[in-house]
């Protein structure tokens, strides 16, 4: 997934639609955003299609937030045998996606969400080592010219999670849904990275759901969209507005539905009925 700024838009790339990592899919599809004095106003449609289809097979962070010249870090992922260990730079142009293969971490990983926190880390959320659903929030620290890192544990979160989605703000990471291990996940932590503490939320997801994907549309709301509820995949997406007193995120009521799951494009326009100044 990679967020367009200059046009409030975001991009979903490939996934799955069946159990066990089946149904892969080849679609990029783009859900957009545009404010009005009414509302804020919601379509989706699909814009291309991959080279092959794949479930996202990796952690992925952006460096930068064009969708032309971004650049990111992968890490782990999963070939369809193993869970992997490998660490990768990539950059994105018009024409070509070139990376670069770094030094394995320590450990097997899939299912794990990373964020960044500035030029030269990111944070590892979760996942699943090859053994168990983990809690472990890992740093990888890049030098300047990032061909090279370490790693070091940073925190616990309170509960085991892999197949979630991660949202950052203001200091503060919103870790979305998921699976423990034994059942999908409805609820919301709120991660301080200056003081690597989490609380979780009393707001949750009104549809429990993994594999989903997340990202903060105008510095204000973050929008969940897709994943897997453990019987079917989801076309729904939900919204919460970001404030800064308990509860932290308030749902915000949208009715649309995404383009890809419904075997069809569709242009809508649906309102959020929560006003915005």
């Amino acid at each position: 997934m990679l967020l367009r700024a200059v046009s409030s838009s975001i991009l979903l790339i490939g996934g799955c639609t069946e159990r066990q990592e089946a149904g892969a899919l080849r679609s990029i599809e783009e859900v957009a955003f545009r404010q009005t004095e009414s509302g804020l106003n919601a379509s989706s449609r699909i814009v291309g299609q991959l080279q092959q289809p794949r479930r996202s097979p990796a952690v992925l962070r952006e460096r930068n937030a064009a969708l032309i010249d971004s650049s990111g870090v992968i890490v782990g992922g999963f070939n369809g045998n193993d869970c992997l260990k490998s660490v990768e730079i990539f950059k994105m142009n018009e024409k070509e996606v070139v990376s670069t293969t770094l030094e394995n971490i320590p450990f097997r990983i899939k299912n794990g969400v990373a964020v960044s926190v500035g030029d030269d880390s990111i944070l590892l959320f979760g996942g699943w080592d090859e053994s168990h659903t983990t809690k472990a929030v890992f740093r990888l620290s890049f030098n300047k010219q990032h061909d090279s890192y370490h790693v070091d544990m940073e925190s616990i979160l309170p509960y085991d999670v892999e197949g979630h989605c991660c949202a950052i703000h203001n200091g503060y990471v919103y870790i979305i849904g998921g699976y423990d291990g034994i059942s999908v996940l409805g609820t919301i932590i709120r991660y301080s990275i200056a003081d690597k503490k989490s609380e979780i939320l009393p707001v949750r997801l009104s549809t429990p759901r993994e594999n989903h994907v997340c990202e903060v549309v105008f510095d204000r709301y973050i929008v969940v969209m897709a994943g897997w509820d453990g019987k079917r995949a989801l076309d729904s997406v939900e919204v919460f507005e970001i404030v800064d007193e308990p509860p932290y995120l308030v749902p915000v009521s949208v009715n649309l539905k995404l383009a890809q799951i419904t075997g069809k494009t569709q242009n809508m326009k649906e309102m959020v009925n929560r006003a915005m100044p």
